[in-house]
């Protein structure tokens, strides 16, 4: 290799160098995992009518919060509780979601969670049909 082309390399390769080092650190893109199994079930209300909805809920997660998962419904609006367990740390809990969304500390590492409907309130009589479920990695 000539010494001009072995200089060129090298400052080339010094300012590539610097470029990338004036970059800053790269983030990782919020990821949201839907639940494969929805929520489904069946409520009386006060007059004895019944009424039945069904839904998916959305497990977000992103590196600017680590330990933390969002969860919201997707694109309905839903009163649950999230039973959440991370498999990783063994770490437990149950979240209740009203409307539009709610933190929850999960901790870092393999998440699994079932959605059940709130417990019974006066006039009202929740059973679910289906639970819903998820599993997710939080960072």
């Amino acid at each position: 290799m000539t010494r001009q082309l072995r200089r060129a390399l090298v400052a080339g390769v010094g300012a590539g160098i610097v470029v990338l080092a004036a970059g800053g650190p790269v983030a990782a893109a919020p990821v949201d995992t839907v639940f494969p199994i929805p929520l489904a079930g069946v409520g009386i209300v006060v007059p004895g009518l019944p009424s039945a909805g069904a839904g998916y809920l959305i497990a977000g997660t992103d590196t600017a919060m680590p330990g933390v998962t969002r969860f919201r419904p997707a694109g309905i609006y839903c009163c649950v509780v999230i039973h959440w367990r991370n498999l990783s740390t063994g770490m437990a809990d149950s979240v209740y979601l009203g409307y539009p969304s709610v933190d929850a500390y999960t901790g870092p590492g393999v998440v699994v969670a079932t959605v059940t409907p709130p417990p019974v309130t006066p006039g009202y009589t929740p059973v679910a049909i289906l639970p819903g479920a998820g599993i997710w990695t939080v960072p």
